[in-house]
């Protein structure tokens, strides 16, 4: 979803339509992947926690 929203406003090339992939970025950073990794740590316990501290959770990690 990322991506699409990305070639988006490449696509149209303005300012304004990065908006909404960094509304799309932080709703995901902030609720959508703790809920996720929640369920699965609370599913999978310790396999889980050391996977995750082996992979990041973006494919590319700025921070």
């Amino acid at each position: 979803m990322a991506g699409l929203l990305v070639a988006h406003a490449l696509w149209w090339g303005r300012a304004r339509t990065v908006v909404p992939l960094v509304g799309f970025v932080a709703w995901m950073d902030r609720v959508q992947i703790p809920d996720e990794e929640a369920a699965l740590r609370s599913r999978f316990g310790a396999d889980f926690e050391a996977y995750a501290s082996r992979v990041p959770r973006w494919l590319v990690t700025l921070w």
